[in-house]
This record gives structure tokens, C-alpha cells and sequence, in this order.
């Protein structure tokens, strides 16, 4: 990993953060993150509403799909009560820690840009930030024969990287950089639960008799999506889309461990077993099932999403499910996360990064699944769960 050069004349605990004009690119992006990159956020004391967006502004102007995600993960730990320490602080807010969740899960789609960026100080006055973060978000399975392989893992291994970071930092005992760092791990498992970063440009090609671009196709499906999951948890009765499956997933399954690398793999073979529905649905439909007027998305609730029938119906009922698995897993890879937190006082043990990632399971045998996950969301299409799929696949990651 390439260190980062230090920068000692600037204060522990100062934080700064410049957006500069201009938004992330969509190379690698999946779901949306938020819509405005020109603002200075630097709240450190004091009275704050949240970092995606500044005190009198619209959170639907700078909450994004993948914080939505993320607090939608915080939210199903705090209902059934089994969280660690570090989860009800970030639930909580009271440190702003919520604050440096919520960028990291912005992160990595900014890694390597320098017209848009994040850096933090952390508790030894180095910089940490974007800058550091893996850009290729992608997982890929093929089919040999009847057998499911994974041939692209870069999601699952940048999961697991970033997991590393977060472990690091909490053996530091600095707070901040380790939520930061877990944002950044749910954003990698999130995107595996997007389809389009389970699909190929090459793959597209040979699907679609015209030409069409993977990168401009996920655009418009992210900026649709990102107009219904725009309220933040106070809102939460209004959202769109509903967290039912991930709560039953969670209350059922909480006592199995998955830490970042096989949450994000899991995380995938949903989406990745109705990835061409998705897509097919998305070219041919998107006019028919979306609104002439992106705008009009931000006023949907529930009550729209429960007027729906038929193909629609079913069409939004995957989506939902591809989000459910996103906060679901990530709820699972920040439980296995947080249980290295010790103390927010800066005088923990310096642990070399490599020695921390070393010691986190390098490779990952996916084996079928005893039974269904319980599902209690729509029609019987989102009964076919991850559950049903025989995979037989054995990756080495690093």
C-alpha cells in the first residue's frame, strides 16, 4: 500500500474536507452518492445536521443512494438490539462519527480524482482520505457447466482492504478514521448488490442488438434510484422502499459471521441471478415504469410503491431485494468490524496495516446455503434468494 506523505503542522483531530466543483464520475460509480460536490464541510463542534448535507439545505441535494444504505444498516441493528458499542455511537451521532461514516461511504468512488476529494487528519496528524482507495468496485461470476465461478473479486478483495484500514485505525483508537473506513467497506459491498457492476461492456455488446453503454445505462438507473431513497431515518416511514428482508435476514441470521470479503460476495448473487431481468426491464420499460419528470421521484412513498401491479410490481420488488441484500451484509461485515473497537483516545497500539490484513481470511470457499433466506417482501419472485444458488468457488485474494 503506498503510504501517505505526513503532515505533521496540522493539529490532531483538525479536520477538513474540500469538494471542489464537479461531480464523480461514473466510470466505476454504482448507486448514487450525493448530488453536489461544491461545499466545505468542516463541522468539528457544535451544532451540525449531518455531513451529506449543511444546515439549511435539502438533504435530498446530498443524500445518496449508498448513504441511504448505510443508515438504513445502523437502523436494522438498532431494532433488534444487537449491536456493539461502536454501532449505537454511530447511531447515535453525538462525536459526528455518523459524519465520517457517512463520507467514507462516498470515498471510493472519488479515489484518484483530484478535482473532487476528501482528506481527513487522523489522530498522528497524517492525511488519509479517497486518495488511498481502490476505483475498480467490480464482481463477476461465470457459469462452467452447472458450477457458479467468481473470475473478478476486486469488490470483495477492496472490501476487505478497507475492513483492514478500519481495524487498524481502531487499534489506534481513532474513531473517526475507522468510521470512515467502514463507510468506505459498505460501499463495496453495496456495490456488489448493484447488477451493472456484475455485467462486462463486452457481455452487453453480445446482449444487445444495438450499441449500447454500460456506464451511460447505470447513470440513468442510478440517478432514478437515487430520487427514492433520498429521506434520511427520520423520514424513514415515507421511504420508497421497504427494509423488511433485511430485517429478517438480520433477526434470523445474526449469529453467522461474515466479514467484509464474504459479505460483499454474498451481497452479489442475488443481483447477479436476475442481473438481465434488471437490465432488459430497465431499456425497454424505463418511460413506462418511471415518471417523464425525474423530479416527480422525490414525492413517491410506500403508498405509490404498494399501487403497483404486475411487471412493475415485480420489476421495483427487485430492486428493493438488491438493496435489502446491500444493508443487510453490510450490517453483517460491520458486526464482525466493530468488535476490535476499544476506546476513541488516541493512544492505542501502532499496528502495521499488512500485519492486520494478514491475519483476515484471504480466501473464501462459497458453499450452498441450508435453506432460503426468509423474505417477506411482494410477490414470489423475491423468494429466490441466495439461498437457491450451488456455488462451488474458491478465490485467493492479494
Amino acid at each position: 500500500m503506498k503510504r501517505i506523505n505526513r503532515n505533521r503542522s496540522v493539529l490532531v483531530f483538525c479536520l477538513f474536507l474540500v469538494f471542489l466543483i464537479g461531480f464523480s464520475s461514473v466510470n466505476a460509480s454504482a448507486w448514487n452518492n450525493s448530488h453536489s460536490h461544491n461545499n466545505v464541510y468542516a463541522e468539528t463542534v457544535g451544532r451540525y445536521q449531518s455531513a451529506y448535507y449543511a444546515p439549511g439545505e435539502s438533504p435530498k441535494d446530498h443524500f445518496g443512494t449508498h448513504d441511504w444504505i448505510a443508515e438504513m444498516a445502523l437502523r436494522v441493528m438498532k431494532e433488534y438490539s444487537i449491536t456493539h458499542t461502536f454501532i449505537e455511537m454511530l447511531y447515535a451521532d453525538t462525536t459526528l462519527l455518523k459524519m465520517y461514516f457517512l463520507l467514507g461511504t462516498e470515498a471510493p468512488d472519488l479515489a484518484r480524482r483530484t478535482d473532487t476529494k476528501i482528506e481527513l487528519i487522523d489522530c498522528n496528524g497524517n492525511i488519509y482520505g479517497s486518495g488511498i482507495l481502490k476505483r475498480n468496485h467490480h464482481l463477476h461470476f461465470s457459469s462452467i457447466g452447472e458450477e457458479l465461478v467468481i473470475d473478478d473479486n476486486d469488490a470483495a478483495r477492496h472490501a476487505l482492504y478497507t475492513q483492514a484500514l478500519a481495524i487498524q485505525a481502531f487499534k489506534e483508537h481513532d474513531c473517526k478514521k475507522a468510521a470512515f473506513f467502514l463507510g468506505a467497506m459498505v460501499h463495496y459491498i453495496s456495490d456488489s448488490a448493484h447488477y451493472c457492476h456484475l455485467i462486462r461492456q463486452e457481455e452487453v455488446d453480445a446482449h444487445e442488438t444495438d450499441s449500447v453503454s454500460i456506464i451511460g445505462h447505470k447513470s440513468s438507473f442510478d440517478a432514478h434510484i437515487n430520487k427514492l431513497t433520498w429521506r434520511v431515518d427520520r423520514y424513514f416511514s415515507d421511504n420508497f422502499f421497504a427494509i423488511d428482508s433485511a430485517r429478517t435476514d438480520y433477526a434470523s441470521q445474526f449469529t453467522v459471521k461474515y466479514n467484509a470479503y464474504s459479505a460483499a460476495y454474498y451481497a452479489g448473487l442475488y443481483a447477479h441471478t436476475y442481473r438481465w431481468d434488471l437490465w432488459d426491464i430497465f431499456q425497454s420499460e424505463k418511460e413506462t415504469f418511471f415518471p417523464d419528470s425525474l423530479e416527480v421521484l422525490y414525492g413517491w412513498t410506500r403508498t405509490d410503491f404498494n399501487s403497483f401491479a404486475g411487471a412493475q410490481k415485480a420489476y421495483f420488488e427487485r430492486i428493493e431485494h438488491c438493496l435489502n441484500k446491500a444493508i443487510f451484509y453490510s450490517a453483517m461485515a460491520l458486526q464482525d468490524s466493530v468488535q476490535y473497537y476499544e476506546s476513541c483516545d488516541c493512544d492505542g497500539e501502532q499496528k502495521e496495516y499488512q500485519d492486520i490484513l494478514d491475519t483476515l481470511d484471504r480466501s473464501l470457499t462459497i458453499r450452498p446455503q441450508l435453506g432460503t433466506f426468509f423474505i417477506v417482501s411482494g410477490l414470489s419472485s423475491t423468494f429466490m434468494a441466495i439461498g437457491i444458488l450451488l456455488i462451488n468457488a474458491k478465490s485467493k485474494i492479494f
